[in-house]
């Protein structure tokens, strides 16, 4: 898993791939087969994650693509409504502009 892998805008659905890969390390593989994530998934209130969870996912991302610091500022910078509302998309969507 310590690939790097570069993306453009029509990868999302790679990175999505590998987000539910990474998922799987922060809350179960069985967990993640059960669950039907897609972009629309909410990570709080769907996923569960605390914030702990957040910075093992963010850990688990930057094995796929190097972009840990930005997604840590990323995430810590934003609105507390966005916050709660972020979505697994959301994630995606960065990454893929990150990439860029």
């Amino acid at each position: 898993m310590n690939q790097t892998t570069t993306a453009t805008g029509s990868d999302r659905t790679l990175i999505l791939e590998q987000l539910k890969q990474c998922l799987g390390q922060v809350i179960g593989d069985d967990a993640v087969a059960v669950l039907d994530i897609d972009e629309r998934t909410s990570v709080w209130m769907e996923l569960g994650l605390s914030s702990l969870d957040m910075l093992r996912l963010v850990e688990a991302v930057n094995e796929h693509y190097p972009v840990a610091e930005q997604l840590v500022g990323w995430v810590s910078g934003l609105p507390t409504l966005k916050l709660r509302r972020l979505t697994v998309g959301d994630i995606v969507g960065f990454i893929a502009d990150a990439l860029r």
